[in-house]
């Protein structure tokens, strides 16, 4: 069984990744894992607003824990795939903490992102938040173009670093 990661700050970008996810692993058993990290949400308004970290963090929390449930549902209405398996994970870290943190925890095949997030800046070609994943995780990294429309890959191109990560997760080769 497969274990892909999901970040996802609920954006098109996000929900495009979600997508080409779901058609990559359409054949294999796979477990998707929803993963939002909001401390930089709670962080940001902070510093303008009357409210104590605490509260702040508390009303996001319960909003990220929503979110999820409704994305999870709204992925299993559209695919109704047997044989994936999704759950929802919220961490009040950072992305790349986050994302490092649970890549152990679960024992994660591949990191599946947008290439951008929210802002959706059309003059650069990868985010902050994607430019760190790649840097910082220690995982196989898929980052998938806004424009991008799926085709089953015919060829993959994988860098030396994650040779010895594809190793672990079991790939040796691909077709």
């Amino acid at each position: 069984m497969r274990t892909v990661l999901i970040p996802t700050d609920f954006s098109d970008n996000a929900m495009h990744a979600i997508d080409h996810a779901l058609n990559l692993y359409k054949c294999e058993r796979t477990t998707f894992y929803f993963l939002h990290a909001y401390a930089d949400e709670v962080y940001g308004p902070f510093k303008k607003s009357g409210e104590s970290i605490k509260t702040t963090e508390k009303i996001i929390k319960n909003k990220t824990e929503e979110a999820l449930k409704k994305l999870i549902l709204e992925v299993k209405d559209k695919t109704q795939n047997p044989k994936h398996s999704y759950e929802s994970v919220f961490a009040f870290e950072s992305l790349v903490d986050s994302v490092n943190d649970f890549v152990n925890q679960a024992n994660i095949d591949l990191v599946v992102m947008g290439t951008q997030g929210q802002t959706a800046d059309k003059k650069i070609t990868f985010g902050s938040h994607t430019v760190q994943i790649f840097k910082y995780v220690k995982c196989p990294v898929l980052a998938i173009p806004q424009n991008y429309t799926y085709q089953q890959p015919k060829k993959n191109i994988v860098s030396n670093r994650l040779y010895a990560a594809l190793q672990k997760t079991g790939i040796t080769s691909f077709k």
